[in-house]
C-alpha cells in the first residue's frame, strides 16, 4: 500500500498505482487512516489487489475518527479467486465501513451516507478507460500498458469534479495547500474541485490587434 495513517493531514496527494499481490489479511490498498486523520483534496488509483477480502483498496477509513474531504477514489480494482472475477465498486473504491465519513467525495460507486458524493465516470478526465477484463494477468497487462501510460486524471471542463468541493473550515482544518499539485490555487471562483488538481477559471484564448 501507498500510505497507512494513524494521524495528522494527508493534502494535496496523488496515489496511484499500489499493487499488493498477496493481501494476507490486510486489504488496504492505496490509503488506509487508522485515527483522527484528515485526507485532503487528493486522488487515488491504479490500487490492485490479488485474492482480495473486500475491506478496502482506493481509500479506507478503518477509524471513524477519520474523514476524507474533497478526494477521488476512482479506477482502484480488486481480483477475487473464488470465483474468480474483478470488481471496481463499493468495496474496491473505499471499502464498506464508515462511508459517513466521506465529505465532498467521488468515485465510481452511489455512497448513500454521504449527501455531497458524486457518483463519477471516465467522461470526468481528461484520458481515462475503465478495465473490462476479467483475470489478474489482463489487469497487469492493462496496467503496463502504453495506453495506460497515457491516462491524464486532469478533470474536463464539464467534470463533476469541478466545483464540487468544499472550502469550509468544518471540514478543512487550517493551514490546508493553497495551491494544487501543477501550482494553481486551490479557491477558483469561490469554490475547490475535487482531487489533487483545480481547473483555473477563467481559460480561453486572448487575441491582441496590434
Amino acid at each position: 500500500m501507498a500510505l497507512y495513517a494513524t494521524g495528522g493531514v494527508i493534502d494535496n496527494c496523488f496515489f496511484k498505482d499500489n499493487k499488493d499481490y498477496n493481501a494476507n489479511g490486510r486489504n488496504y490498498g492505496g490509503v488506509c487512516l487508522d485515527g483522527a486523520v484528515t485526507m485532503l483534496n487528493s486522488t487515488v488509483t491504479g490500487s490492485w489487489a490479488l485474492d482480495y477480502g473486500g475491506v478496502g483498496l482506493g481509500i479506507y477509513i478503518k477509524n471513524a475518527n477519520a474523514k476524507v474531504v474533497n478526494c477521488v477514489a476512482y479506477g482502484n480494482y480488486a481480483y477475487y479467486s473464488n470465483p474468480a472475477r474483478i470488481v471496481n465498486n463499493l468495496t474496491s473504491n473505499c471499502g464498506n465501513a464508515n462511508l459517513g465519513r466521506y465529505f465532498y467525495c467521488g468515485a465510481a460507486f452511489t455512497n448513500a451516507s454521504c449527501a455531497t458524493w458524486k457518483v463519477l465516470a471516465d467522461s470526468d478526465f481528461v484520458k481515462y478507460e475503465t478495465f473490462t477484463g476479467t483475470t489478474f494477468a489482463q489487469l497487469d497487462e492493462y496496467a503496463s500498458s502504453e495506453e495506460y501510460s497515457k491516462f491524464n486524471w486532469h478533470q474536463t471542463r464539464n467534470s463533476q469534479l469541478i466545483n464540487s468541493g468544499t472550502k469550509s473550515t468544518d471540514y478543512r482544518p487550517a493551514g490546508s495547500s493553497a495551491i494544487d499539485l501543477d501550482g494553481n490555487p486551490r479557491l477558483q471562483s469561490k469554490s475547490i474541485d475535487l482531487g489533487c488538481w483545480e481547473v483555473p477559471s477563467g481559460l480561453g484564448f486572448q487575441i491582441i490587434l496590434r
